[in-house]
């Protein structure tokens, strides 16, 4: 424990952060999964203003979406971070709910199954939920 004015600058949020807004907001019966949708993506992007963002899929526009089990549980490890920085309220806790998979213009981003950052182009052959 240390005064807030003694905390290390940055606290690891984005990879957790579904994880943690499934796990107290969704299974706590605060927001249903089309809330999870509006408030992690849709909102931020019209406030941004990236109109290429936060959109439906739509056939023939390169797809970014994200799969997520809602039930599996993960235990936050901040040594097992991608980032540098290790300043992380969650470490130690299991949450319910987790990221399988990334998609960002059509590509595989992040697959949990094979390691993150695991990029590869999707393709009709490779676009159904077995394969991913």
């Amino acid at each position: 424990e240390h005064a807030f004015v003694d905390a290390a600058f940055g606290m690891l949020g984005l990879e957790t952060a579904l994880s943690v807004v499934s796990d107290v907001m969704v299974h706590g019966g605060l927001l249903d999964w089309a809330d999870v949708a509006r408030v992690m993506s849709t909102t931020p992007a019209r406030i941004g203003g990236l109109a290429h963002q936060g959109r439906g899929l739509a056939v023939g526009s390169p797809a970014h979406i994200t799969l997520v089990d809602p039930d599996r549980e993960v235990t936050v490890d901040a040594a097992a971070s991608r980032s540098r920085s290790r300043n992380n309220p969650w470490h130690g806790r299991t949450l319910r709910g987790a990221v399988e998979a990334t998609v960002y213009a059509g590509r595989l981003t992040h697959d949990a199954r094979n390691g993150a950052g695991n990029r590869r182009e999707l393709t009709n052959a490779t676009t159904s939920g077995a394969d991913l």
